[in-house]
This record gives C-alpha cells, structure tokens and sequence, in this order.
C-alpha cells in the first residue's frame, strides 16, 4: 500500500509530554509530514501528597469522583485507590473523553 502524501511538505511541532508523543509523531510521519517534539508540560505527581491523600481519606462521603484527564487517573490512583480492593459500587467514575475512560477501565473501574 502506498504511503498517503496528505501531509506531505507540512511541517508540525508536537508538545504533548515526554511519553506521550510517539504515536502523534508516527502519525505525521507517517502522513508524510515533517514532526519535531519539544514536550511544553511535565507530568508529575502532586507535591502536596498530604491534601491528595486528605481527599482520598473523605471519599466515602462523595457519590461522584471526577477524573480529568488519563495522567489525573495515573497520578491519583494509587493514593485514592489505598486501602480498597475495588473502586466503590456506589461512587460515580466520571470523565471528560475517551482516553481518560480507558485509563480509568484498565484499572478496572467501569
């Protein structure tokens, strides 16, 4: 099969984080376009660990847990996941796009 020429002469810069970029990169590429990557953000855990842990300690109080993004669920989970063998029947996993769901259905919450 031929390779697509849809990009073929553009030129893009990338700036997802360190990690995160390769599949994009190949993307373009692939399409014929010229990629560079310069990761613009940092993903890394919270330095106040305390409040996260605060927030995972009051969770049984909340009927809604909120996850913004996949590296939200990768960052927080170990910290709002302690001391429980699943996440809760009763508590609403909620996200804002498809990568975030996958994230959250790899750790088993649905």
């Amino acid at each position: 099969m031929p390779q697509s020429t849809g990009l073929c002469g553009r030129s893009f810069l990338v700036t997802r984080p360190e990690g995160q970029a390769e599949g994009l990169l190949a993307g373009i590429r692939a399409l014929g376009g010229h990629a560079a990557h310069i990761p613009f953000l940092a993903i890394e855990p919270v330095p106040a660990q305390g409040a996260l842990e605060a927030i995972a300690r009051a969770s049984n109080d909340y009927a809604a847990t909120i996850f913004i993004s996949a590296n939200a669920v990768r960052m927080a989970w170990l910290s709002l996941s302690a001391g429980q063998d699943s996440w809760p029947e009763n508590r609403v996993a909620a996200c804002i796009g498809p990568g975030t769901a996958r994230a959250l259905v790899e750790l088993g919450v649905h």
